[in-house]
């Protein structure tokens, strides 16, 4: 590919306070992506 999707990637996670990170091996890359999780206002 032309490196376009790891690109938008990145946009998407930042624009949501995420992180990404990534692990290489040879044979192997693994792509892990943390969203925060928000926590729920009281509904009183």
């Amino acid at each position: 590919g032309k490196g376009l999707g790891l690109a938008l990637v990145s946009k998407i996670v930042a624009q949501h306070s995420a992180w990404v990170s990534v692990a290489s091996r040879p044979g192997q890359t693994i792509f892990r992506i943390s969203l925060p999780i928000k926590k729920e206002k009281n509904k009183e």
